[in-house]
């Protein structure tokens, strides 16, 4: 008789949905099922799952269930979504910087993907009123309260995956690429950058930004041991399904990108976690 894990059934009855095998640095999840962390004592957070997987080999951390809620993501309230003080003071900078390290083109077409409410778009606009912007966002109740008042921004309601694909199978391709806080939702950043790297003209730019393992401090994350997992609380849905180191993301956008320059001025600027912000360039 195979000798089997305590837990064994228990994990099995509380199978993740659209899980994947390895990490983003290729070790396997399945054999780090001892390396369970939780990361936050908020056991509503809808944001940061409560248990996830540390990495032995690249320290990263990942979601138990790899599933992003986009039905619930879409239900978050129209009038609750606003654009403040702050965020016009960080996107105003992020277009400073990125120009400052490499200078665009009065006509330069953006791709600002998972645009949200499209303050960066707006600002890029404003700065750039010969260059085309295309505000990706799957959310499509924004567009009433938040596009529609400039004539060189185009909304575009669909996924970012298929609009990219699309956009590179035509030969429609940006001077620049917008990342901000998305790479941390998806089941599989690679495919993300490399789908990137196609839709992206040559010499083009790509500013990334994500929230890293480095956001929490004591007393979490902290180790748990595998008797104390909780799997149904493991099993919930939660809209970051990664954690990834800043040596992680940058080994990510390095094997398609050229790296220009990485930042911490996010982090300074928002107080909120810590980030790891890449100006990077297609090879």
């Amino acid at each position: 008789m195979i000798a089997l894990p305590f837990d064994w059934f228990r994990t099995r009855r509380y199978l993740a949905r659209n899980e994947r095998e390895t990490c983003v640095c290729g070790c396997r999840r399945r054999d780090i099922t001892d390396s369970i962390w939780r990361v936050t004592n908020k056991t509503e957070d809808l944001i940061y799952p409560e248990f996830m997987y540390r990495c032995r080999e690249c320290e990263s951390f990942s979601a138990v269930n790899l599933y992003f809620p986009i039905e619930k993501y879409m239900e978050h309230p129209l009038e609750s979504m606003f654009i403040d003080e702050k965020k016009e003071t960080l996107n105003s900078e992020r277009l400073a910087w990125i120009n400052s390290m490499s200078k665009l083109s009065n006509k330069a077409v953006l791709y600002d993907l998972g645009a949200g409410e499209g303050c960066f778009s707006h600002i890029f606009a404003d700065n750039f009123p010969d260059g085309k912007v295309f505000s990706v966002e799957a959310d499509k109740k924004v567009e009433s309260k938040f596009y529609g008042k400039r004539s060189n921004v185009y909304f575009i309601p669909e996924y970012i995956l298929p609009f990219l694909k699309d956009r590179a199978a035509r030969g429609d391709c940006a001077d620049l690429m917008v990342l901000t806080d998305v790479m941390e939702h998806v089941v599989d950043p690679e495919d993300m950058i490399s789908a990137m790297a196609k839709a992206l003209a040559p010499s083009g730019l790509v500013y990334i930004t994500v929230p890293n393992a480095h956001t929490f401090q004591d007393p979490v994350p902290r180790h748990v041991p595998r008797r104390q997992l909780d799997w149904r609380r493991a099993n919930r849905t939660c809209q970051h399904l990664w954690l990834l180191t800043p040596h992680m993301v940058e080994s990510l956008v390095a094997k398609a990108f050229e790296i220009l320059a990485v930042s911490d001025f996010e982090t300074q600027i928002r107080q909120d976690s810590v980030y790891t912000t890449i100006l990077a360039r297609k090879r």
